[in-house]
Order: structure tokens, then sequence, then C-alpha cells
């Protein structure tokens, strides 16, 4: 009797190796599925063995008797046709390899998590392995590194060692002290003499006349104050049409200038307002002559406020690129458009860090004059202390 034994990475292979060394008629004895090779469990691979034979006497075996004991396991694979067994086989491979995949990709994750951990914690040795998921989840944020570390540091410095690794005292902790950061104008009131001019600026694409709308909205609809608005946004023909459509459903009187010496003359005009509100053309930080002309508007303008409009969904470098070319403005106030749309809300702390000014307003979407709201501090930390993700979900796939 000839007995041997094939070897191959899937069952296809080994019934193949079987078929064209013994042929069609092989009867087939047994298989089996194991891995080889690899070390801890990693870098082996599958093997399907399969044992046949040319002898077809194998097949053939007499009745059993009434008391004879039923027939083994590999006696009952003998007698089965070639096509089912086949069939068993396979179902047979498919399950040991789920089976062994499942356990090593189990495997294989624990071991990166660790890797990951072990490795971010060498490379931040000012970072405690307890705080390491809140620092990471406030950069995946958008917070800057250098800031994030400042806030873990603190939490080191003030909470108890010994909660920090509750995830609900850390992030509390983070929450109120991102919040004493940010420092609230409050909402713009009636102080002083009227009327209250109040200039919009920024670079193009911001949100400048929806939120002077809004603002001039706000005022008239809500606290029942007069309002004139002024446009020297004549570049865009577009700009000019949205204020009046504006100006014209809030019912408020719009005056298009060309010049700063017509700026002077309008607000002039506007004496019987409580507010004034100012819609600059946007500018490129970059444009120097653009800026010195926008800065000859503002000086005959001569507000009582000046608010910087910058989008959140700018990037770190362009908001710090903003308020460096516009500091020379004088400016009073912050306002943070688009918060809505922003991936990460990081970039509050890198804008009022630079900045050292008051945030007024954030804006909130494009209804007017709903979205638009004054800055309150807990409210805007609470965006940018996420709740905490562990390390280990992040990387899963």
């Amino acid at each position: 009797m000839k007995l041997k034994s094939f070897k191959g990475s899937s069952m296809r292979e080994a019934l193949a190796m079987v078929k064209r060394e013994l042929g069609g008629q092989a009867v087939i004895l047994g298989t089996r599925s194991y891995r080889a090779g690899g070390f801890l469990g990693f870098g082996g691979r599958d093997v399907v063995e399969v044992t046949a034979s040319t002898d077809q006497t194998l097949t053939r075996r007499p009745p059993p008797q009434a008391a004879a004991p039923p027939p083994r396991q590999a006696d009952v694979r003998v007698t089965r046709t070639y096509g089912q067994l086949v069939a068993q086989a396979k179902r047979q491979a498919v399950g040991v390899a789920a089976d062994d995949l499942r356990t090593e990709i189990g495997g294989l994750k624990d071991m990166v998590n660790t890797l990951i951990r072990e490795t971010r914690c060498q490379k931040l040795p000012e970072v405690p392995e307890e705080l390491l998921d809140a620092y990471v989840s406030l950069l995946s944020n958008e917070v800057a590194d250098e800031m994030a570390k400042t806030l873990v540091k603190r939490i080191c410095a003030e909470l108890p060692r010994d909660q920090w690794r509750s995830q609900h005292r850390v992030r509390e902790a983070l929450v109120g002290y991102v919040a004493s950061r940010i420092d609230a104008a409050g909402p713009t009131t009636l102080d002083g003499p009227t009327p209250r001019v109040i200039a919009l600026i920024g670079p193009t694409g911001v949100g400048k006349t929806t939120t002077i709308a809004k603002l001039a909205a706000q005022f008239k609809l809500r606290q029942g104050r007069s309002v004139g608005l002024i446009t020297i946004d004549t570049y865009r023909i577009a700009a000019v049409d949205q204020l009046r459509t504006y100006a014209e459903i809030i019912d408020v009187p719009l005056k298009v200038v060309m010049t700063p010496r017509e700026l002077k003359r309008a607000i002039a005009e506007f004496a019987d307002k409580d507010f004034v509100l100012v819609d600059t053309a946007g500018r490129s930080q970059r444009d120097v002559l653009k800026m010195n002309e926008l800065k000859q508007f503002i000086e005959a303008a001569r507000p009582a406020e000046t608010h910087l409009v910058i989008s959140t969904t700018s990037s770190p470098q362009t908001a710090l690129a903003v308020i460096e070319r516009f500091g020379d403005f004088n400016i009073d106030r912050i306002i943070l458009s688009k918060l809505d749309e922003a991936v990460g809300f990081g970039i509050v702390l890198t804008v009022l860090d630079k900045a050292r000014q008051k945030l007024s307003y954030v804006t909130v979407g494009q209804d007017v004059p709903d979205d638009i709201e004054p800055c309150n501090p807990r409210k805007l930390a609470e965006l940018i202390v996420p709740t905490v993700v562990p390390v280990a979900e992040r990387t899963a796939p």
C-alpha cells in the first residue's frame, strides 16, 4: 500500500499535489491544518496536510455486526466521497484560519498599542503616562503642542496624582484651566457718546459682511437700538448687494462710501443713531498697498471698537499671520467666525494667546440674527477640551 502525506498552503494546493502524484483515483485518508514557523505567533504560515493512498481496498469495509462498536471517525472519513471530503476539509481549514487570524490580530493590536505608548512616553518624558491620553486628545483637537504641554503641567501641579487616571476629573480640570485663559469682552453695549462707531476688519472670506448684519439685527431687533450701516467694500458688488438686502430686511439705512472723506461724512449723517457699523473690504495681509488704504479708512472713522474677524477654519499659521499684520490697526477685540465649520477648536487658544485681546463674539452659522453669540469662556473651553479618548482606541483598526 502506498501511503503518503502532501503539504500545501491551501487545501486546493495540497489536493492538486495528490492528484498529480497519485492520480485521480487516490483515496484521501485524512486532513489537518496547522501553522508552521514564526515566533510567538508572528511570521508563521498556514499549512494544510492531506494523507492519501492508491489502495482502493481501503474504501471497502465489511458491514458492521449488531454488537460492533460505532465506526471510528477516521473510518467514516474514508467512506465519504471525494467531493464531500473536500468540502468538509475546506470548512475546517477556513474555521481554523479565522480563529488563528482573530487571535493574532488581537495580539498584534495589543503589541502595537504597547509600543505606541512606550514610544510616546520615551519621547515625552514631561507628560506622565497617566495623562498621555489627555495630551493626545488635546493635540487631536488642534491645540498647539506647547499649549497642550502647558495644560498637562498645570494638571500635574494642581490635581492630586491619585486622580490623574480619572478621565472625568482630568477633563473638568482642563476645561477650568482653558476657560481661565479666555478673556471675554462681553456683548457690546451703548457706553459713552453716541453714535458708537464699530468697525469690522479682517482678511477676505472670513464672513465680515454676514457678521455685521447679525450685529445690526441684534442691536435693532433684540435691544431696540437705532442702527446705521456703512460699507466701504466697493470692490465686490455682491458684498454691497448682500448687505443692502440685509439692511432692507432689518429696516436700517445703508450708506456706500468710496473714500475716507465720504466715510467721515456718512458717520456725521448718522449722528442720531445709537450704533454705526462699518463693514470694510477684505484685505490680504500680504497686500501692503491695500492694507495702507484700509488704515486710512479706519483712521477717518475713529471707531470706538475695532473688531478683527478671524475664521476658525483657518490654519494656525494663517491665523497668526493675520493677527500680526492687522496688529497695526489698534484692534480692541476679536470675533471668531465659522465656529460651526471648524475641524478643531484649538485654534481659539492659538489666536487668543497671540492676539492678547478680548474675545467679543463667535459666529456659529449663517442665520441672521441668531447665529452669533457673545463669548462664553466655559462653552468654548468645553469645545476645546474634547472627551478623552484612550490612545489604544485611537489606534484600533
